[in-house]
């Protein structure tokens, strides 16, 4: 298997625990402050994937990252893995899970339109067909294009224009740092500047209340970002950004199936929405474009 078709497999894996994740996260956000949920679910991803770092054996690694590389890790981490998850999940909270996973999923738009400014990629008429076709079926399974935008919207469309500008910034830091070791950069600072942000606010308390229902969604929801994390960034390592970040699209098919299992028949429009980002994606495997990922650029995998 290619280094392609692994960053394929991976990225696919992590679009596949998006979908559930979204899904799940729905019904655990209704346990929850929607910032204690952030702040709670991250902090333990970290821990969890601290412990990948050191099995892993990239713990050599981590302490001999360069000053400036561990500053960029920092503050990416703080912004990628802090601010864009509050704003995702305080938004989340008011909106529904299926327009949450479209609007995650639009972000392979943003994040190519950086990755062809900031890093080269090029990316072709029938990439582009790709990209229609794959929001248009993510449009369909979701509805919302008849939705209205509230509050709940506009944070999460934040969180996603961070999420894309950190894939691009990501994908630079991925040349001198390991997978493993760039998710746990996202967790750990992403979780101080939460924890931060909770105790200037006043919530910090709130912790106190929890009790073992809490810690049952919290250890199901942070295995599902710990596997997110770890299939995605090994993946990334492999593919372009755009690449990447369009088959996460996948998850809002996963998360319709779930919503459809628990609550109704597929409509006409959602099945026409499956078969279409299915395809989509199909066009983006046969059809990578100009840019070739070098292995040799990147530092290895997990």
């Amino acid at each position: 298997m290619g280094d392609r078709d692994r960053g394929f497999l991976l990225v696919l894996c992590t679009a596949v625990i998006s979908g559930f994740s979204i899904f799940i996260n729905r019904f655990a956000l209704a346990q929850f402050d929607p910032f204690v949920f952030a702040v709670l679910k991250n902090s333990m991803a970290a821990v969890c994937i601290l412990s990948f770092v050191y099995l892993s054996k990239k713990a050599g690694e981590l302490v001999k990252i360069r000053k400036m590389d561990l500053a960029k890790l920092a503050v990416w981490g703080a912004f990628d893995g802090g601010v864009a998850f509050l704003l995702y999940f305080y938004g989340m909270k008011l909106s529904n899970a299926a327009d949450a996973s479209l609007i995650h999923k639009s972000m392979f738009l943003f994040a190519s339109a950086l990755a062809v400014v900031f890093l080269k990629e090029r990316i072709d008429r029938k990439q582009l067909l790709a990209g229609v076709i794959i929001l248009s079926g993510a449009a369909l399974l979701s509805g919302a294009l008849s939705s209205s935008v509230g509050i709940g919207e506009i944070a999460m469309l934040g969180a996603v224009l961070l999420w894309s500008t950190g894939n691009v910034v990501c994908k630079k830091l991925l040349s001198r740092i390991s997978p493993t070791n760039i998710a746990f950069g996202r967790m750990f600072f992403g979780s101080l500047l939460m924890l931060v942000f909770l105790a200037a606010s006043g919530d910090a308390p709130a912790f106190s209340s929890l009790t073992t229902n809490h810690y049952i969604w919290l250890l199901l929801t942070t295995a599902l970002l710990v596997g997110y994390q770890l299939t995605y960034f090994n993946g990334l390592a492999l593919l372009k950004v755009s690449e990447a970040t369009s088959l996460l699209v996948l998850g809002s098919v996963v998360t319709s199936l779930l919503s459809v299992f628990v609550m109704s028949l597929p409509a006409p429009a959602e099945l026409l929405g499956m078969a279409a980002v299915t395809a989509g994606l199909g066009l983006v495997y046969l059809f990578p474009g100009g840019v070739k990922n070098v292995r040799d650029k990147t530092v290895q995998s997990c």
